[in-house]
């Protein structure tokens, strides 16, 4: 027990004294001061609105993607379920680079898009797919596990009886997996608004237009420490909120069960 109790301790002392550190070099007044100008309230609120989104839509289009790899078993299911697994592991760097020659000027998508007027690099919804393409991934996952893990008996006979896929996964499957779901959805809701390295390099770093929180801490990084450190420790704050709020809902939900 003594060397469960040490290692305990020595990984909680680890990963509670950055948190510790961040705040006691950031007094109150410097945090109010930095956090009200102009470039912070934008990077914050361009954070939220483009995690919110990429949340909303990673459920709408990754749900009917979790149903489709738990029950519909075949070469197609297996390929999605590999493709769904690459990002997690994938260099956001990489996937940076991918975004860009696939929807960039010059991109395979991006050039015709271009000849048409629209451009997507470098904007606002190029922050929001790269937030997809390397955050979708969690919840995908944890949805399709938690459809598998519902006895099967239940959609055999849903089948047999001739009910839509649809119906099922709608009337079904996520109410009695909705807790499974939100967890889900945070984790990519976190990645999503931690998101940096596929962001800078295919939204870039303009601000008032691109610039989220991760990049503009990173932009005041080289040349104002206070700033960096007032932003890092409202995204620490932004995290805990969310994070308490969710498994608040979560608590919730299962003491109606």
């Amino acid at each position: 027990m003594t060397y469960i109790y040490l290692t305990i301790s020595i990984l909680i002392f680890f990963l509670l004294i950055p948190f510790i550190s961040l705040i006691i070099r950031t007094p109150l007044n410097i945090i109010v001061t930095e956090i009200t100008s102009c470039p912070a309230i934008n990077a914050l609120l361009l954070s939220i609105i483009s995690s919110s989104v990429t949340v909303v839509i990673t459920f709408l289009f990754g749900t009917p993607l979790a149903y489709y790899i738990a029950f519909k078993k075949g070469k197609i299911s297996t390929f999605t379920e590999y493709l769904v697994d690459i990002p997690a592991i994938l260099p956001p760097a990489v996937a940076g680079i991918a975004l860009l020659m696939a929807f960039g000027r010059e991109g395979i998508i991006g050039k015709f898009l271009s000849s048409i007027g629209i451009q997507i690099s470098f904007t606002v919804i190029a922050v929001i797919l790269a937030q997809i393409f390397i955050s979708s991934t969690y919840y995908i996952k944890a949805a399709y596990s938690s459809f598998m893990a519902v006895d099967r008996t239940i959609w055999e006979e849903s089948q047999l009886i001739g009910v839509s896929d649809f119906k099922l996964m709608t009337a079904i499957y996520i109410p009695i997996t909705k807790r499974f779901l939100i967890t889900g959805l945070i984790s990519t809701w976190a990645r999503a608004i931690g998101e940096f390295g596929a962001t800078i390099i295919f939204a870039g770093n303009l601000e008032g237009k691109t610039r989220t929180m991760p990049l503009a801490i990173y932009t005041a990084m080289q040349s104002d420490l206070n700033y960096a450190l007032s932003l890092s420790v409202i995204m620490v704050m932004c995290s805990l909120i969310m994070i308490y709020l969710c498994r608040f809902m979560i608590k919730k939900d299962a003491g109606k069960i």
